[in-house]
């Protein structure tokens, strides 16, 4: 399948839920390289990925990652999981993350070391955002990496909250534009 085939089938998904699907366009490789390129790929063990949409950070991480560390990747919208797991055969891949806690304690693991996330939060209910990022925040080791993007500044001020650090990149090359957040929990939380 193409990229161009991955353009058309992100529009038609945004023209029918704009708000659950976030943007116009797959994530372009600038924004896969922004988000990856903070993930300590040789000291880590699990990493999840929220939002997985038609799979480009996907790419990214199997292309990177160590064969031993595992990987989760989670999507709501039916099309794209059905896209991924064609794409990906193998691919661990869930359908809520909401699920995380219990995702993980499946593979004997109970949290992830990076969490990366390309969820649109500004499309979910504010007591929707609190429960995700509790649900991510449990899931989450101490001293583990979440990695987030999205098309506005809005969640900043409530990851600088939650976790210990938290910087802020930009990915300008993208379509639109997005902010990445890496966001580093307390070691000893």
């Amino acid at each position: 399948m193409t990229a161009l085939h991955d353009r058309k089938i992100f529009f038609q998904k945004w023209l029918k839920s704009p708000l659950t699907v976030g943007s116009l366009t797959p994530s372009a490789p600038h924004l896969v390289s922004v988000m990856l390129r903070s993930v300590p790929w040789n000291r880590i063990d699990t990493v999840v990925e929220l939002g997985a949409g038609t799979g480009p950070i996907t790419a990214g991480i199997l292309k990177r990652k160590p064969e031993r560390v595992r990987f989760l990747a989670f999507e709501r919208e039916p099309a794209f999981r059905q896209l991924l797991a064609q794409r990906y055969p193998g691919l661990s891949l869930y359908p809520e993350a909401k699920a995380l806690p219990e995702a993980l304690a499946a593979t004997g693991r109970p949290q992830a070391d990076v969490i990366i996330s390309g969820i649109p939060f500004a499309a979910l209910s504010a007591r929707d955002q609190e429960h995700l990022l509790s649900v991510i925040d449990a899931s989450l080791a101490p001293g583990g990496q979440l990695i987030a993007f999205q098309y506005s500044l809005m969640l900043y001020a409530r990851l600088r909250q939650r976790f210990a650090r938290c910087d802020l990149s930009l990915a300008l090359l993208n379509l639109p534009p997005a902010a990445v957040y890496t966001c580093y929990k307390a070691a000893g939380a």
